[in-house]
């Protein structure tokens, strides 16, 4: 038996507190979590089973069952994701621990505007037209460095 990862979305609105009482009831063998993205309930699964196919009917099943269980009615599915285990975990691991620039700003005791004239010499990746994001591991060696 293999162990995937089932993110399903329901059109659904957002669970009051009973309802989310209700759905965190799930068996314990699913670790499923629950949230909303773009208006829509959100649960994440791991699911055991022999083959990715089986997985996605079987994350399907359970999060519509769990949505019908806290009385949020028949739901439709929206969207499925669905990957093994260790894909998932590889890619949480990619996902780097970014900073704000005033998190930076904070950090490095300088002003937000310094961060933003030395963004790209700080690292910092632009985001949209004028945001900016920097990667928390390199703002903490510049941190150790210069304290």
């Amino acid at each position: 038996m293999n162990s995937f990862s089932v993110q399903v979305d329901l059109d659904a609105p957002e669970p009051t507190l009973d309802q989310l009482d209700l759905l965190m009831d799930m068996p314990a063998e699913y670790e499923c979590s629950w949230g909303m993205f773009r208006n829509r309930l959100q649960a994440q699964l791991t699911v055991p089973a022999k083959t990715l196919r089986q997985a996605v009917e079987l994350g399907i099943l359970v999060a519509a069952d769990a949505a019908r269980h806290a009385g949020l009615g028949t739901r439709e599915v929206v969207a499925v994701a669905a990957m093994t285990e260790g894909e998932f975990e590889h890619r949480q691991a990619e996902i780097p621990d970014l900073l704000s620039t005033e998190e930076v700003a904070a950090q490095l005791n300088i002003s937000r505007q310094a961060v933003v004239k030395r963004a790209e010499k700080l690292g910092g990746r632009k985001v949209g037209d004028r945001a900016w994001v920097f990667d928390a591991g390199t703002i903490r060696k510049l941190v150790s460095e210069s304290g």
